[in-house]
């Protein structure tokens, strides 16, 4: 359902491509590229498209998962951290942390 909606935000948004990710137990990272230049869409501020997808993420994982008033409820983190990639190392420094992020998980 996360994957899912990751992928909804680039064809949800012409000017948003999801460049890597990884999922884990508690956490994922992402890299959005976003291209505004040639969009005929209004674009929305970073903070609105993580929104979106926590908002449509939340709503089909508490769906599936039917909570009832003994269990908590499905939340996401309040905030995310976020950053400009500058240049292409650290574009590809970024992009290896994400690949090399499950093997580095600790239970």
């Amino acid at each position: 359902m996360v994957e899912e909606g990751l992928r909804e935000l680039s064809s949800t948004y012409s000017y948003v491509t999801l460049d890597a990710f990884v999922i884990m137990p508690d956490h994922l990272h992402i890299l959005l590229q976003i291209d505004a230049k040639d969009s005929l869409q209004k674009v929305k501020p970073l903070g609105q498209l993580i929104g979106a997808f926590k908002v449509t993420t939340t709503k089909r994982i508490r769906h599936v998962n039917q909570f009832d008033a003994l269990n908590e409820p499905f939340r996401w983190q309040r905030n995310f951290y976020e950053r400009v990639v500058r240049d292409e190392i650290e574009l590809n420094t970024l992009r290896a942390y994400i690949d090399t992020n499950p093997s580095r998980w600790k239970a």
